[in-house]
C-alpha cells in the first residue's frame, strides 16, 4: 500500500510563535507507532502508574502533557513494540479506572521473551497476582498480574505450536476433568 503525504494546512507551531519556518511538514494520516489500536487507560495516579508500568514492564514515556494542577492529562507510553496511552482520571474527562468502575471489562495480554523472568519483575515492582504462570492447553506460559487501577495485564511465552484441533482436543478434555460429576438421580 503506498504511504500517503500530504501538506500540513494548519501553520507549524513555531510559525504561530513568530519563529521562522518556511519547510512544510509532512504529514501521514496514521502517526509512526500508532497502527492497530492502542489501548487509552485511565489511572487514579498517572505519576504512580507511569513508575508501576517503568519498573514492571520497561515502559517508556514518549510524551507526557500536564493539567494546569500538574497532574498528568495525557501520556503516550511505550512497552516493547507497543503504544500504551494513559490519562489520570479527572473532571474534565469523563475516563474511569477499571478500578473506579468496579472491575476490568479486558485484558492486556504480552509475549516476551523469558516469562517466569518478566512475571517476577512486575511482582518486584508491585502488580498483585491474579493468576500465578502456568502452562497451559493451547502451548503458552501464561499468568496475570493485577494494578492498583484494577488493570489486569497477563504476560506470555508461547512454549509450543498446537494445532487448532490439537487445541481443541486438549481443552474438551480439560473442561471433562474440571467439570463436576452427574448428579445421581
Amino acid at each position: 500500500m503506498a504511504e500517503v503525504v500530504q501538506e500540513s494546512k494548519k501553520p507549524r507551531i513555531d510559525e504561530q510563535n513568530g519563529e521562522d519556518a518556511k519547510t512544510a511538514e509532512k504529514v501521514t494520516p496514521i502517526p509512526e507507532d500508532h497502527e492497530g489500536f492502542i489501548p487509552y487507560l485511565a489511572v487514579k495516579n498517572a505519576d504512580a502508574s507511569l513508575e508501576l508500568y517503568e519498573k514492571a514492564f520497561g515502559a517508556k514515556a514518549h510524551v507526557t502533557l500536564k493539567m494546569p494542577d500538574g497532574t498528568i492529562a495525557h501520556a503516550s507510553l511505550q512497552v516493547g513494540t507497543t503504544q500504551i496511552m494513559l490519562c489520570q482520571e479527572n473532571e474534565m474527562f469523563p475516563m474511569k479506572s477499571a478500578k473506579s468502575i468496579g472491575g476490568c471489562p479486558m485484558n492486556l495480554t504480552r509475549y516476551v521473551e523469558d516469562v517466569d523472568s518478566a512475571f517476577q519483575q512486575a511482582v518486584d515492582a508491585g502488580m498483585e497476582v491474579k493468576e500465578k504462570l502456568k502452562t497451559h492447553f493451547y502451548g503458552d506460559r501464561m499468568g496475570t498480574l493485577v494494578d492498583p487501577d484494577g488493570y489486569e495485564w497477563t504476560l506470555g511465552s508461547r512454549l509450543e505450536i498446537v494445532s487448532e484441533e490439537v487445541m481443541q482436543a486438549r481443552m474438551d478434555e480439560q473442561m471433562a476433568e474440571a467439570a463436576p460429576p452427574p448428579q445421581a438421580e
